[in-house]
């Protein structure tokens, strides 16, 4: 089950989380509760109102979300690997710097771009390296946001858009260079053969139901998250499968949204007033 608090205001959603947390510790006294919180400055923040309104903060955990759903999905499977940044920064860097991927004429904007600095090796490997982390970063964005176009440059079809089309080749050559069409790492890039490194959207996509809950706590609390991609909101629905997932949330509006009219009202009311 999925439980959505918002407000329009951050402090408006300390009393339903605050009132969550007693209900929960008076059911399971001994059980830690995690609250996945977006940074340590809304752990501080939730850990003093909470306490205003209960008396106390106690027997609380405040991980970020990328961890936490690492975490369980390793102790649900051991044998799943989560591809971070700094390692598929590095992957991307090799990746590019082989033969048979640097010769490939789908790379020609790559490799104009490496050679486009002072010529000397150690330039080359400098841009070799800052166009692997902003690639890397990419990639990470891609499998939260643009899992669509993932799937379909595994299907060898590009993007219609004309202006972006070279970017686009050399961006799937180089994505398809490391993961397979399941999200996993090619044998190359991985030395244990028995672990399967994906990116985390992947590594759920894997991981079984019934193994993934038995790690899960019964509870778990969302609060604070500005933003939260696609295939998180995909996660947030399958662990409300399994769960209960209580997500408290900022509505980026002033009013209500249930109590905004939208467009086709507004222009009746709108001809309702110019007929009176």
């Amino acid at each position: 089950m999925v439980r959505l608090h918002y407000a329009n205001r951050l402090e408006n959603l300390i009393a339903p989380l605050a009132a969550a947390i007693r209900a929960r510790q008076q059911s399971h006294p001994l059980q830690r509760i995690p609250v996945i919180v977006p940074n340590r400055a809304i752990e501080e923040f939730v850990k003093l109102r909470v306490a205003e309104q209960t008396g106390v903060a106690a027997n609380l955990d405040f991980p970020f979300l990328r961890r936490f759903l690492a975490d369980k999905l390793r102790a649900a499977d051991p044998t799943l690997r989560i591809v971070e940044f700094e390692q598929l920064q590095v992957m991307l860097f090799e990746c590019i710097r082989r033969g048979a991927v640097r010769d490939d004429r789908e790379l020609a904007a790559v490799r104009d771009y490496i050679a486009g600095g002072s010529g000397d090796e150690a330039d080359q490997e400098r841009r070799t390296m800052e166009l692997a982390g902003h690639v890397a970063w990419l990639f990470r964005e891609y499998s939260i946001s643009r899992r669509a176009m993932i799937r379909r440059w595994h299907a060898g079809q590009l993007l219609d858009a004309a202006p972006f089309e070279e970017a686009e080749r050399w961006q799937r050559r180089l994505w398809d260079a490391l993961f397979d069409a399941e999200g996993g790492l090619r044998p190359d890039w991985s030395a244990n053969q028995t672990l399967k490194w994906m990116l985390l959207p992947d590594a759920f996509d894997a991981a079984d139901k019934a193994r993934l809950k038995s790690v899960l706590p019964d509870e778990v609390f969302v609060f604070g998250l500005a933003y939260a991609g696609p295939a998180f909101i995909e996660i947030f629905a399958r662990l409300g499968q399994l769960i209960t997932l209580s997500v408290f949330a900022i509505n980026p509006c002033q009013e209500f949204w249930e109590d905004v009219d939208d467009a086709r009202a507004a222009e009746r009311l709108r001809l309702v007033h110019r007929g009176a």
